[in-house]
């Protein structure tokens, strides 16, 4: 601690002359959502385009920007994410950066954990222009400047027909300061418990009037620097280096259950000859870094009931013993085998965006505006090493030369006999044996994001009517990189090492005697670590590049007014419409469709080595395929409607109806119809009642519905359960079972007959402000969504569809998404799309309340939120149902974890006029492992879990008449731990991690703000 204190106390002492922005008093939380609008005569909310005050129906959480960074040091989306009813933000202390192959850090956010594509994010009303990676078409909120952002309006329920498609869950507006003058510089520095992830972070903002007030103009600019947590080395954190891992299979006789200190078997950091079969007297032999043999140690293993007993060749590799090793068989406790010890924690990344608008009144009634937003973002993490399991090679192979001797083989242990044996099979090239090795090698994933977000147009009065016309056109650029992609021809044409016949003492490549396109082959010793060449090793990797590209049109326009009054007052109604049009293309140097040219490799070797002509892929990890521009285009009508029905009445203070409707056709998929109907009854001064009932839609996207076609090679198939009794990875005689752990392609494909989804919402509210407790506010809304002919991405490798396909009675779909051999019944490929297959149901409340009053003088703000979701059921067709609430691992990547409970506090109190101490509180219930039902566990109880996190803020008066802030940030104050529980069996990937636990601990920010 000692070492992050003195590296924080240095960045102090660099920002103390300089830096950001101080408010005169402490921040103010909002008594309610809709009293925390900006104070002006009209107010249009969030969540409507009817100008009404702070009578919106829906639910609106307000989150103020200052105040909301003051708690969470870091991005305004961190602050997001602080609400209970927001979840999965990546790239933050709460974040999982993805797993293997590729790089998954972003601003993703999700309301009601529905999935991210169910949430509609907007800036300055007008959607975000998608950031597509390899996954899916997701909206990445790092693309929004926030130095110059006011607010952060939250929509807790369905406005599809306000904002369009995707709006099912809600929406979250990031709304600009449009007035800002004067200038403000702020600057921080962060460092944590255990001395790394420092963060930098410094920024500019200016404005002013000019033209005599007719004109404004205000730009921004910041940088931020992250180094994340890249690797696992001496990270401190004890349940990072626990390497957790899971035992069993899951069933009632072999429970889950979880361990430590994993290390995969199947592989040593320098190789190690596996399969008894076809190795015999070299099995569980590995090799040191001089090349040599010796026997594997193996640790502990995973067996029946729960437990684990020491493992040995006999009962690992041929099933005798006491016990049968539960599933995997080549997950150990301790021992000589491998774990990954690249995998990031946390994302790194570096941050240059830019921000400029400029308004002028062009006459009293006319107003003209235009933005620019900049953003250029580099993140990047490690992923998994390349795990190269069952290699075919040859004992002829020259580099086996040494090992294989006499002396070598009996440094090993081996007898004469073995010995002789071993030396007889070298004699004939076609004797190969099965080799595992991990190639220790930094796997980087590099993601490069420039955004580019401009906005323009004209606002104004006609009588009393408003009107505005809008232009926006944006466009992202992510360039995708795998520094370490191994070219699988180049691998397997340099192992298969032989003797120059033109040269005995030269050993090469076979392939490069017969292909012309391996005469630069570099011949691969992967015998023992450290004994390949830079030159072969470089010759096997390559680097390998996407580029993704969508752009973004919109054409909005928009009038409202009140043309008439009933007896209750002004009916409000709003026009509006708009035009999309969003393209889409690819460019890839690397595409999932490449093949490995095998000819030449393993020649005249039968049964040949690791290499198919015409079926092995060239590329080890997965990539993405080039596609030629597509695009969507969308035209929308809408209407929206306030009719006041009663007012100034006993129990009627108000009462009025809001209606919209929105007609939407997409040349994609076709028509769509959204409404939504709500009421609005001020009952008294202090009690306001609310409810709303809608029709909500998510179209699909681009990504889903013109994906290009992705093959991942790596897709292990455990426990198939038509060849496994029981997913058993042993029989009950004692019998391997060999479809266990086997890769195969996995071919993954859009659907362009995709429909949108439709979804139904109710909510019902109030909000209750006694006038006998001043300051005091009060709200809770209930709310119901469900939601049919959800899409959902169908994989023919998942655990339910090959259940599914392993009954007498399987579905016809089988024969597409599970393909086998008509001999063995052993999967050979799976195939995966997207189908509107499937549908959610959930419910629950939401509660905040918020208490502001005076203690000693000074101010005293409390906030307290609450999300209660004791439903989230998502029933995935083929799949199966899944309730995922109340769970971590609810077994879809499109559910994260799910607790019922979750609670986020708020306290500030004025010690003195300058100086404020501020706490946040957030809290979450516990949860079960698993919400696959099917699944047995010794123990799948996730404890509840709280973070603190304080503030100081001192605000020294300056003789200048400027505005001065120091504050400093302890998050994680008692240095929490997430809770870790593997129901899979990855050894030492970064997962395990429940989204929204707290990863990074106790973290210390010290940072400036001054404004001239």
């Amino acid at each position: 601690m000692r070492r992050s204190f003195m590296i924080l106390l240095a960045g102090a002492s660099a920002f103390s002359s300089s830096v950001a922005l101080a408010q005169s008093g402490a921040a103010q939380p909002q008594e309610a959502a809709e009293e925390a609008a900006p104070k002006t005569d009209d107010i249009v909310v969030t969540g409507s385009r009817v100008t009404t005050g702070a009578n919106a129906p829906t639910p609106v959480t307000v989150l103020p920007a200052d105040q909301f960074l003051k708690l969470q040091p870091g991005t305004i989306t961190d602050a997001v994410n602080l609400l209970p009813a927001v979840q999965g933000v990546f790239g933050g202390t709460s974040a999982r950066p993805g797993g293997a192959q590729r790089n998954g850090a972003g601003a993703y956010l999700t309301l009601r954990n529905m999935g991210n594509l169910r949430t509609l994010v907007l800036y300055d009303g007008l959607r975000l222009v998608p950031t597509i990676n390899q996954n899916e078409a997701d909206t990445d909120s790092s693309i929004v400047p926030q130095l110059l952002l006011k607010r952060v309006d939250v929509v807790t329920g369905g406005v599809s027909a306000v904002y369009g498609s995707d709006a099912i869950s809600g929406v979250i507006n990031y709304v600009t300061d449009r007035d800002f003058n004067g200038i403000k510089l702020q600057g921080s520095r962060g460092i944590s418990q255990y001395g790394d992830d420092p963060i930098w972070d410094v920024g500019i903002v200016a404005g002013s009037k000019f033209a005599d007030g007719r004109g404004h103009f205000e730009f921004s600019y910041q940088h931020r620097e992250d180094d994340g947590i890249i690797s696992r080395a001496n990270s401190g954190r004890p349940f990072y280096d626990a390497l957790t891992g899971a035992g069993g299979n899951g069933s009632a006789a072999s429970p889950y259950f979880n361990f430590n200190t994993q290390r995969q078997s199947n592989m040593t950091y320098g190789g190690l000859f596996t399969n008894i079969v076809n190795n015999g007297n070299l099995a569980d032999l590995m090799f040191t870094s001089s090349g040599t043999l010796t026997p594997f140690v193996h640790g502990l293993i995973p067996v029946a009931g729960g437990s684990l007993i020491q493992g040995t060749t006999a009962n690992t590799k041929t099933g005798t013993g006491t016990s049968s090793p539960a599933v995997p068989s080549n997950i150990e406790s301790g021992g000589s085998g491998v774990y990954n010890q690249f995998t990031s924690l946390k994302a790194a990344s570096k941050l240059n965006q830019a921000f400029g608008r400029l308004d002028y009144d062009l006459t009293d009634d006319i107003h003209a505006y235009a933005q620019f937003a900049y953003t250029n973002l580099h993140t990047y993490v490690d992923f998994q090493s390349p795990n190269l399991t069952s290699l075919r090679v040859s004992l002829a192979n020259p580099f086996l030369d040494n090992a294989l001797s006499t002396a070598g083989l009996t440094g090993a242990g081996l007898s004469g006999a073995q010995i002789t044996a071993v030396q007889a099979l070298r004699a004939n090239p076609s004797n190969i044996a099965t080799f595992g090795r991990f190639l220790l090698k930094e796997p980087r994933a590099d993601q490069f994001t420039e955004s580019y977000i401009g906005n323009t147009g004209l606002e104004g009065k006609l009588g009393e009517y408003k009107w505005d016309l809008g232009l926006s056109y944006s466009q992202s650029k992510i360039r995708a990189v795998n520094q370490i992609n191994i070219d699988n021809g180049r691998l397997f044409a340099a192992l298969d090492a032989v003797r120059n016949p033109s040269n005995p003492s030269q050993i090469i490549c076979r392939a490069a005697l017969t292909n012309s396109n391996y005469a630069g082959c570099v011949p691969l010793n992967l015998f023992g670590e450290g004994q390949a060449s830079d030159q072969a090793m470089n010759y096997i990797f390559r680097q390998t590049n996407s580029w993704n590209t969508t752009r973004q049109l919109q054409v909005t326009g928009g009038i409202s007014g009140s043309p008439f009054e009933t007896w209750a007052g002004p009916v409000n109604v709003a026009l509006s419409g708009e035009f999309r049009r969003l393209t889409w293309k690819v460019d890839s140097d690397a595409t999932p469709n490449d093949l490995a040219d095998c000819s030449g490799i393993g020649t005249g070797i039968t049964g040949g080595l690791n290499c198919t002509q015409g079926r092995t892929l060239q590329w080890f990890f997965n990539t993405m395929g080039s596609l030629g521009q597509v695009a969507q285009k969308v035209t929308e009508g809408a209407a929206e409607v306030e009719v006041p029905l009663l007012a100034d009445k006993p129990f009627f203070q108000r009462l009025s109806l809001t209606g919209a409707l929105r007609f939407t056709h997409y040349d994609t998929s076709g028509d769509a119809t959204t409404w939504k109907a709500g009421l609005d009854w001020q009952v008294t001064d202090d009690l306001r009642l609310r409810a709303t009932r809608s029709r909500d839609i998510r179209a699909p996207n681009v990504f889903e519905l013109y994906s290009p076609l992705q093959k991942n090679p790596g897709i292990a198939i455990n426990n198939d359960p038509l060849l496994c009794s029981g997913g058993a990875i042993v029989t009950t005689g004692g019998t391997p079972c060999t479809a266990n752990n086997t890769f195969v392609v996995n071919t993954q494909a859009a659907n362009p007959n995709l429909t949108p989804e439709k979804a139904d919402t109710l909510t019902i509210g109030t909000v209750y402000k006694p006038h006998f407790i001043p300051g005091l506010t009060v709200s809770v809304d209930y709310y119901r969504i469900k939601v049919k002919d959800a899409i959902n991405l169908l994989q023919g490798f998942s655990t339910q569809v090959l259940s599914l396909c392993a009954g007498a009675n399987a579905p016809s779909l089988c024969s597409t998404f599970v393909t086998r051999d008509a001999t063995t019944h052993a999967v050979t490929g799976t195939y995966s799309t997207y189908l509107n297959i499937a549908s959610f149901e959930t419910w629950g409340i939401d509660g905040e309340i918020g208490y502001n009053t005076q203690v000693g003088g000074h101010a005293l703000n409390l906030r307290a939120m609450v999300a209660y979701q004791p439903k989230l059921t998502f029933d995935q067709g083929p799949a199966g149902v899944i309730e995922a609430a109340g769970y971590f691992n609810t077994g879809s990547n499109r559910v994260g974890a799910s607790p019922k409970w979750k609670v986020t506090g708020l306290a500030s109190y004025d010690v003195t006029d300058n100086f404020t101490v501020s706490v946040l509180e957030r809290w979450r219930s516990g949860m079960k492992a698993n919400a696959q039902t099917s699944f047995v566990f010794v123990n799948q109880n996730l404890p509840p879990v709280g973070y603190t996190n304080l503030n100081l803020s001192w605000r020294p008066k300056l003789d200048s008449g400027g505005e001065f802030e120091f504050y400093a940030n302890v998050s994680n104050l008692f240095n929490t731990f997430p809770t870790v529980y593997y129901s899979g069996t990855q050894t030492g990937i970064s997962q395990g991690l429940p989204e929204g636990d707290d990863v990074m601990g106790r973290y210390f920010t010290v940072g400036a703000r001054v404004k001239f």
